[in-house]
């Protein structure tokens, strides 16, 4: 696909993250809110939807995940409003409601969201959030106040127990380039997972980029010799030196 983000339709063909991806379900269970991070092109987007989205849904990884509702959108310069869009969409809901809710009481989202999701015949929901980066493009005081209260909601619905279960409603994943760590640091509720629950995706092993030749291929009933693949991997060593 070249430069193009693997989607979750090319989740057969998406090889060589294995490792990551169960490491990323696995800090997900456990944590509730995690940071995926690493440089721009380190393969985030590719992670979220062809590795971690398919992986939820069959519930392999995270058990109870594949009857789960599953949202994943990009941060954009007004967030609450896309958040409400795609809340709005699993119950039916006026979204100028929803986002006029997520905007006065953010530390509230919980409530709301657990709402949304009981009305919707769910029991949790896993909120990805990629391209996280964009929030900070937004200026002024309006775009500080939407900035911080998106940040007050994500971290509320991952943290704060609501609904018969009495566990936080959503599972929140937030995928930021490596280079607006400082600027997500200044956010008290994201501090926690930057510093225990991260996620670096970085260059891949030599056992990954093995897979990456040679599992495409094998998906489609065929196979590499030997020899092509190490000198693939000769070419790649020698461009990265």
């Amino acid at each position: 696909r070249g430069l193009l983000p693997y989607e979750q339709a090319q989740e057969a063909v998406f090889c060589g993250r294995g490792r990551l991806i169960a490491t990323l379900a696995g800090t997900l269970a456990q944590a509730g809110l995690v940071m995926v991070t690493g440089a721009s092109g380190a393969g985030k987007t590719s992670l979220l939807q062809a590795g971690l989205m398919p992986a939820l849904a069959r519930g392999v990884q995270v058990p109870g995940s594949s009857s789960w509702l599953r949202i994943a959108m990009k941060a954009g310069t007004r967030p609450l409003a896309e958040l409400a869009d795609r809340l709005a969409q699993l119950d039916d809901r006026d979204p100028a409601v929803i986002r006029k809710g997520l905007a006065d009481a953010p530390g509230d989202a919980h409530l709301l969201i657990s709402e949304i999701i009981q009305g919707a015949g769910a029991a949790r929901l896993v909120l990805v959030v990629d391209q996280f980066e964009e929030i900070f493009a937004a200026t002024g005081q309006d775009g500080a106040r939407e900035r911080a209260s998106f940040i007050d909601a994500l971290c509320a619905a991952a943290t704060r127990p609501a609904g018969p279960r009495g566990e936080p409603p959503a599972l929140v994943v937030i995928a930021v380039r490596g280079d607006y760590w400082d600027r997500c640091a200044a956010y008290p509720g994201l501090v926690r997972a930057m510093q225990q629950d991260q996620v670096v995706v970085g260059p891949m092993t030599d056992a990954d980029l093995r897979q990456v030749i040679t599992g495409p291929a094998q998906a489609s009933g065929l196979t590499v010799e030997p020899d092509l693949v190490e000198a693939i991997l000769a070419d790649l060593r020698s461009a990265t030196d």
